[in-house]
């Protein structure tokens, strides 16, 4: 799976994992390194295992990447925004609105990307990135793209994962190109959402 977390060397790291109880305050004087958000599919093909597996892996990619130093926003999409929270250091609120999660709808992308460029670009951070499960085809192929597109113009990475392979070659028009875990399945999922993010390296910027 994909190492994605950019490291730079102009700060103070963090070396203990888990991190220590000091972990906040280290990220609140330097600065976090980047900000994520993960994008959750909950349309109505969502329901049962699919849905219980992504809040699990979603757990897992939660606390990763925390720990490795970003900041972490969600949004659950279906054919608009069911719920979402903009990228923040307070991972316990991150979990509570993905505990909540419940499926509702279709499978239209494009609102959830325009809401995550928005929140990634309110960021200050040095990396952005946007991360998107699917477990079907897009309802809106051609404007999920053009929005991916204004996304990677602004310099925002787009990693995907797509639960089965119908999925996966949807998701990769919006993908940036960089190895992802583009497929996955239902036995896997879980583990393959925490391992995209458990490589990653804690980045700082000295402000």
């Amino acid at each position: 799976m994909a190492t994605w977390m950019k490291k730079v060397y102009d700060a103070e790291g963090l070396t203990e994992y888990p991190v220590g109880p000091n972990a906040k305050y280290l990220a609140d004087k330097f600065g976090p390194s980047g900000a994520v958000v993960l994008c959750i599919d909950v349309s109505a093909s969502m329901s049962g295992r699919n849905l219980r597996e992504a809040k699990k892996g979603g757990t897992g990619f939660i606390d990763d990447a925390a720990a490795g130093g970003y900041q972490v926003g969600l949004i659950l999409w279906s054919t608009k925004i069911a719920a979402s929270i903009p990228p923040t250091l307070d991972i316990a609120a991150v979990q509570r609105k993905l505990d909540a999660a419940d499926v509702v709808a279709a499978t239209y992308l494009a609102p959830a990307l325009e809401l995550a460029h928005s929140m990634l670009m309110a960021a200050d951070v040095t990396d952005r990135v946007c991360v998107v499960f699917t477990d079907g085809s897009l309802s809106d192929q051609r404007q999920a793209e053009g929005a991916a597109a204004l996304l990677k113009a602004d310099g925002i990475r787009i990693l995907t994962i797509g639960l089965g392979n119908e999925a996966a070659r949807g998701l990769d028009a919006i993908a940036s190109g960089e190895p992802s875990a583009s497929a996955s399945n239902a036995d896997t999922l879980a583990g393959d959402m925490q391992r995209m993010a458990s490589g990653l390296v804690a980045s700082t910027k000295r402000k």
